[in-house]
C-alpha cells in the first residue's frame, strides 16, 4: 500500500505502521496500537520527514548537519519498513523537499538543473525534467499529478512558467503564473493557487484571491477571498472537497467555497496556533491540533465547535519543532505537536494519551 505527504513534517499512516518525523527531529517508526517506538533513524541527521511509503520502503527527506551549520546538506533517502536500515541515499539541492509522484519520489537535483524522478524502491532514477536556462523551479505534486512552478532565478518576482511534467518525464507548458501564487489543491480539472496579489494593491501580506488555472488549457481565472478572515503564507489553507479552510493563527477558522469565494461558516475557536484541518467523513468533523498539543473538533456543515482538549503534557511550541500536523489513521487521530506525536480516539478524545 502506498502512502504520501508532504515531506515537510507530520506523519504517514499507511495501514501496517505510523512513520513520523520533521524539523529538528529524526524519522521513526511508531506501533499504530500502543504508540511506542518500533525503530528511529538516526546516522548523524538532524531531521529527516517521511514522504511516501512502498513495498517495503519508507522514503524520507533528510537535512544532515546542525541548522545553524553552513555545512547543513539535503538528502532523500530510501529506508527499510522494517529495521530502518539504508536502502538508497540521493543528495540534493539544499532547500529542496522530495515530493511523492506514483511510485517515484521528484526532487531538485543537487546543481538545481534538473528535477530528478527516483524509484522509491531502490533509488534508481526513472527521469529527469530540465529546467529551461535561466529558470528556478519547485515540484509540486497534487491530484496524482504532478507540476513545476518556474521562474526566472534572477528575478524571481516576475510571472513565471507553470509546467505539468507526465509519468514518464514529458513535460507540457500550462501556462503563466504570478511569483506570489503558491498551490493548495486540484479541484476537477484546475489547479487551485491561492495568490497575494492578485491584482490588487493589497500590502498586508495575506493571500487575496483564489487562482483557478486550467490544466489542460491554462487558461485562469480569480476569485477574490473574503477580506475577514484571510490567511498569510505562514498559517494554514488547505483545499478539501472544493472547500479552502483559512485557518488564522489567532485561531479562527474560515470555511470559503474555492469556485465563488462564498464564506460557508467562520469560527474563532480561542486557540492559537493551530494545524491544517484533517477531514473524518464518518463523523463529519474537521480535526485540528495546536502546538500545545489542545485538539478540537470542528463540524464540517457548520463550524461549529464538537469537542475540545486540554494541552498535552510534553508538546511544547518552539521553532525547532516545526509546525503541528494531524492525520487519520482509520477512525483514530495522529497528532504531532511540539515535539510530542500521540494518537487518540475521537469517541473519547480525553483519555489516555497513547504516545
Amino acid at each position: 500500500m502506498d502512502g504520501g505527504g508532504d515531506g515537510s513534517s507530520g506523519c504517514l499512516a499507511p495501514p501496517e505502521a505510523l512513520y513520523c518525523g520533521g524539523q529538528g527531529y529524526t524519522a521513526a517508526r511508531l506501533d499504530p496500537a500502543t504508540g511506542k517506538t518500533r525503530w528511529r533513524f538516526s546516522a548523524g541527521i538532524e531531521s529527516s520527514a517521511p514522504v511516501m511509503v512502498r513495498e517495503g520502503v519508507v522514503v524520507v527527506n533528510d537535512m544532515k548537519g546542525p541548522s545553524w551549520s553552513t555545512e547543513v546538506r539535503q538528502w532523500v533517502t530510501g529506508l527499510s519498513t522494517d529495521s530502518a536500515e539504508v536502502e538508497w541515499t540521493h543528495s540534493v539541492a539544499d532547500g529542496s523537499r522530495a515530493v511523492p509522484f506514483g511510485k517515484w519520489v521528484v526532487a531538485l537535483s543537487v546543481n538545481s538543473r534538473h528535477l530528478v524522478a527516483m524509484n522509491a524502491e531502490d533509488g534508481a532514477e526513472a527521469w529527469r525534467f530540465t529546467i529551461p536556462e535561466g529558470d528556478s523551479c519547485i515540484p509540486w505534486s497534487g491530484g496524482g499529478a504532478l507540476y513545476a512552478r518556474c521562474f526566472p532565478a534572477n528575478d524571481p518576482t516576475v510571472e513565471g512558467t507553470l509546467w505539468h511534467i507526465g509519468p514518464a518525464g514529458q513535460a507540457r507548458e500550462v501556462g503563466a503564473v504570478p511569483p506570489d501564487a503558491n498551490p493548495v489543491g486540484v479541484d476537477g480539472d484546475e489547479l487551485v493557487l491561492l495568490e497575494q496579489s492578485g491584482g490588487t494593491e493589497d500590502e498586508t501580506g495575506d493571500y487575496t484571491s483564489v487562482l483557478r488555472v486550467h490544466t489542460t488549457t491554462g487558461e485562469s481565472r480569480r476569485v477574490a477571498l473574503p477580506k475577514r478572515g484571510r490567511v498569510t503564507p505562514d498559517d494554514r489553507a488547505p483545499l478539501i472537497d472544493g472547500t479552502l479552510y483559512l485557518v488564522r493563527a489567532d485561531g479562527t477558522v474560515t470555511a470559503v467555497s474555492a469556485r465563488t469565494g462564498k464564506v460557508r461558516w467562520r469560527r474563532d475557536t480561542e486557540v492559537e496556533g493551530l494545524s491544517a484541518p484533517v477531514l473524518s467523513e464518518k463523523y463529519g468533523a474537521l480535526y485540528l491540533v495546536s502546538g500545545h498539543g489542545r485538539l478540537l473538533a470542528l463540524a464540517k456543515a457548520d463550524g461549529r465547535v464538537m469537542w475540545k482538549t486540554p494541552s498535552r503534557e510534553g508538546a511544547s511550541p518552539r521553532p525547532d519543532a516545526g509546525p503541528p500536523t494531524v492525520r487519520l489513521k482509520g477512525d483514530a487521530i495522529v497528532a504531532h505537536a511540539g515535539g510530542l506525536t500521540f494518537s487518540v480516539s475521537p469517541l473519547e478524545p480525553n483519555a489516555p494519551v497513547e504516545r
